[in-house]
């Protein structure tokens, strides 16, 4: 019998274990049920009934069981200090505050999150100019349009504070590119010919347009005769369809040169920004449980301090 078999046999008892399990954990080790879900998700299929309803069943008692601690951490809130999670989900830790959106691909609720925004509409993030100490993002900016992304450096620079940080986490193209030139199936999770193709696979890591198997050798042709910025590109339109792509979907890609250049062009120095490394923060407070959890294998990290006193 199998795992999926199993759960959806009874939809109550789903729902019990469920409700018990969420009730009963707390941080890192709801994670563990997070990877249960995905596990029937890559068992059933993420559009079969039955997962979608595990999956409504799942975000309902996940929100009820969070939102006690979420309203009792924000009660400890120092207004003084303010530590930014930018698309930060179920994230919490004393004085951080969470910035995400909610969404029916993404159905949280809107009380657990204390700024509900949607980054592709909001021209401004709701903070002061220079008011903001730490900002850090995890595998959130690939999700947004390649059209709205500087206007978000934009707007993280005037938020933080002179001395502040941004520590960004992000999906690496250039390890997804060499990763398919030199046909690694293994890096992006996929068994072999047999599985899906690695074409698919490596579009899907930075871009969400159909992919159409006949469209494989123009791939090829076109990897071997662009170069790496124009191939991505060319593949990762600077807009998307909302109503037609979700926000489950990456929708853009990013290596070290192109933070870098994003960065700068929003006012950070090009000596206060650094490359670093899976649990290598600067900041003893980025370095802990909860930070640098997401895909390690392919991420991209990198940092950046804002300089001088900047009031504009």
């Amino acid at each position: 019998m199998t795992l999926s078999s199993i759960f959806f046999s009874d939809g109550n008892s789903l729902n019990l274990l469920l409700t018990t399990t969420l009730v009963r954990t707390t941080g890192s080790h709801m994670e563990q049920l997070d990877v249960l879900k995905k596990s029937i998700r890559n068992s059933l299929g993420s559009e079969n009934p039955a997962y979608l309803q595990l999956r409504r069943g799942y975000w309902q008692v996940r929100n009820q069981a969070l939102l006690l601690r979420k309203l009792w951490m924000r009660r400890n809130f120092d207004p003084s200090r303010i530590f930014l999670n930018l698309g930060g989900g179920l994230f919490m830790q004393p004085n951080w505050r969470v910035l995400d959106y909610c969404s029916e691909y993404y159905p949280l609720r809107s009380s657990l999150l204390d700024y509900n925004v949607n980054l592709e509409i909001e021209e401004k993030l709701p903070f002061d100019s220079n008011s903001v100490e730490v900002i850090y993002s995890s595998h959130c900016l690939e999700h947004l349009q390649r059209s709205i992304t500087p206007r978000l450096f934009r707007e993280i620079h005037r938020v933080l504070r002179p001395g502040g940080w941004l520590r960004l986490t992000v999906p690496d193209s250039d390890m997804a590119y060499f990763a398919y030139l030199r046909g690694d199936y293994d890096f992006f999770g996929i068994e072999g010919p047999s599985s899906p193709p690695l074409a698919q696979a490596f579009l899907g890591f930075f871009s969400a347009g159909p992919f159409d198997k006949g469209a494989t050798e123009q791939l090829n042709q076109d990897i071997q005769t662009l170069t790496k910025t124009e191939f991505l590109d060319r593949y990762c339109p600077a807009t998307v369809d909302r109503n037609t792509i979700d926000y489950s979907h990456h929708v853009n890609w990013f290596n070290a040169e192109k933070v870098r250049s994003l960065a700068i062009s929003a006012g950070f120095e090009d000596s206060r920004i650094w490359k670093s490394g899976y649990k290598q923060s600067q900041s003893p407070m980025l370095r802990g449980p909860g930070f640098d959890e997401n895909i390690p294998h392919c991420s991209l990290y990198m940092e950046m301090e804002k300089c001088g006193d900047d009031s504009h």
